[in-house]
């Protein structure tokens, strides 16, 4: 809710469920849009967010991510530890590595949860 009121105050069109004022989910977890004439010009903020543990699950909602044109992606997600977090970072950043369509300053930012150690793991990964 936090990110789609950041996007509806900087007057994007915000697409999320369960976000006052964003219009129903759409591709993504969440995504800001910018309009012009009812019509997209882009799209500033993409996030897609999976809680199951299964590596095939996340990168399923992740390839919709490394799909995207949008300025900046974001992929939240869970494990049981900071070392199984790591194993998932390393496996996405090789997802980018691999697809043939990454452009030049293609940003990828990413959240992981260590859910036994209560601890969020950040980084960023710009192509």
């Amino acid at each position: 809710a936090h990110l789609g009121g950041m996007g509806l105050q900087r007057g994007h069109a915000v697409f999320a469920d369960e976000c006052l004022g964003a219009g129903p989910q759409w591709v993504f977890a969440l995504c800001w849009v910018n309009l012009r004439n009812g019509r997209m010009r882009d799209i500033p903020l993409a996030v897609e967010i999976e809680w199951n543990l299964n590596m095939g699950e996340i990168a399923e909602d992740f390839d919709k991510l490394l799909q995207s044109s949008a300025q900046h992606r974001l992929m939240v997600f869970e494990q049981r530890d900071v070392r199984d977090v790591g194993m998932v970072l390393k496996a996405l950043k090789a997802r980018v590595t691999a697809y043939g369509s990454r452009r030049k300053g293609d940003r990828f930012l990413f959240a992981g949860y260590a859910f036994t150690e209560r601890k969020l793991v950040f980084d960023l990964l710009v192509v």
